[in-house]
């Protein structure tokens, strides 16, 4: 419940800095990792085969950020690392398909509706937030 809550109110600043400016914060990053990190030492939740599937949806997207360039920002990778961390592999596969696919929708919009040009760039945080939202929500 803890990593649940704190990861909404990092998802929720860092969408906001996102929108925004179009940047996340490194010292939040930071900051969150660490707190995740001693969540998971005093909570001791040691289970390091956990952790590390738990970083395997934020790898791929750091895979995807190198392969397009930062289509999808490298801030937005480490973030979904970190979500992997806090939450687990299967919490982080189901806010990541959220995620892209409500940003999808989003982009079809902006798109066909909107008229935005192909090359338009949209803050991804904000569909990590909503997807992270959704998922709790669901499994309640």
């Amino acid at each position: 419940m803890l990593q649940m809550v704190l990861t909404i109110w990092v998802l929720g600043i860092c969408a906001y800095t996102d929108v925004k400016y179009q940047k996340i914060s490194k010292k939040i990053l930071a900051a969150y990792g660490v707190m995740i990190l001693l969540i998971h030492l005093i909570g001791n939740d040691s289970q390091v085969m956990g952790l590390i599937l738990g970083l395997l949806p934020g790898i791929f997207c750091i895979v995807i950020s190198w392969i397009t360039r930062q289509s999808l920002g490298y801030g937005d990778s480490i973030l979904a690392c970190l979500c992997g961390l806090s939450l687990g592999l299967e919490k982080c596969m189901a806010i990541l398909c959220f995620a892209f696919f409500i940003s999808g929708i989003f982009g079809a919009l902006m798109l066909f509706i909107l008229k935005k040009e192909k090359t338009y760039e949209m803050p991804f945080v904000p569909f990590l937030f909503l997807g992270t939202v959704l998922i709790e929500i669901v499994s309640r």
